[in-house]
């Protein structure tokens, strides 16, 4: 599955991995969806998460740190100031959404 088209996402490289979340369509709908995109494989994947998802959200900042996938802060209709932790495969945590 392939996400839909959308900007002001964030992405965020991790081994040969792309990780994609957020961002706005041309209809100004907002996501919080998180894709990879294998880049040997040249595939596509909707990431299953767990716990309370991040809100839709678009300005918002990524980085991988150990392992996790840290989504900070953006803007969903007003500025959010808020921190979201994805545990990504292969790290030391169980995959989670906190």
């Amino acid at each position: 599955m392939r996400p839909k088209p959308r900007y002001r996402h964030s992405a965020v490289v991790y081994q040969d991995t792309i990780f994609i979340f957020g961002g706005v369509d041309t209809q100004q709908q907002r996501f919080n969806d998180i894709f990879s995109f294998e880049t040997e494989q040249r595939k596509w994947s909707e990431v299953e998460t767990h716990g309370l998802p991040p809100k839709e959200r678009t300005f918002h900042k990524a980085v991988i740190f150990n392992n996790v996938m840290y989504i900070v802060g953006g803007f969903d209709g007003s500025r959010l100031n808020d921190l979201y932790h994805i545990a990504l495969p292969g790290s030391l945590e169980d995959d989670e959404l906190a």
